[in-house]
């Protein structure tokens, strides 16, 4: 029916509507990395520019207090916390957005936080490509802290980890550059 890519603020106004519906938070943000939904339905949008929350039809950019120049705004990881707290994952930076606040853990070294787990107590784990896996905990004024560092012996084998799940036994499962 179309062959390019279709904006939602372009929807009302065609005659036949398209299949799939393109939605950027603006016309210089063309590279959508990751998506999460809140419990209040609030879409969040990372990008290569950063993060974007999507609530009455309209994107919000959302002020991070990272540098981004060095691409350090690509955002690499969404999860949204049993308490609704949006957190997120950069090169280096690693952040939480909850109640209009935002709150972030900045590394002086590229970590890349790729993945995001809550277990059955509320912690907090994120796996890395530099750190491997991280618990993770905000301090009394909601900052990020790491709280452990579980690390392979051999750095580079298992220190990238995609994925964080929980297994039937209780367990914790992950998806790392070596298995």
């Amino acid at each position: 029916m179309y062959n390019r890519a279709v904006n939602f603020t372009e929807v009302s106004t065609l005659k036949n509507k398209p299949m799939f519906v393109t939605y950027l938070p603006s016309d210089s943000v063309k590279v959508v990395t990751k998506l999460a939904q809140d419990n209040r339905g609030n879409l969040w949008v990372g990008t290569a520019n950063g993060l974007f929350r999507f609530a009455n039809n309209q994107f919000q950019k959302v002020e991070i207090p990272i540098d981004g120049k060095d691409g350090s705004a690509y955002i690499y990881a969404l999860f949204v916390d049993r308490e609704g707290g949006v957190w997120g994952g950069a090169a280096r930076d690693l952040f939480r957005v909850a109640g209009g606040n935002v709150t972030v853990l900045h590394e002086t070294e590229e970590t890349f936080f790729r993945a995001f787990y809550q277990d059955k107590d509320g912690q907090i784990w994120v796996g890395t490509a530099k750190r491997g896996l991280l618990q993770i905990a905000p301090d009394v004024a909601g900052k990020p802290q790491i709280i452990r560092s579980f690390v392979d012996k051999e750095p580079e084998v298992g220190s990238w980890v995609n994925a964080v799940i929980k297994s039937f036994d209780d367990k914790l499962l992950l998806a790392t550059n070596d298995g």
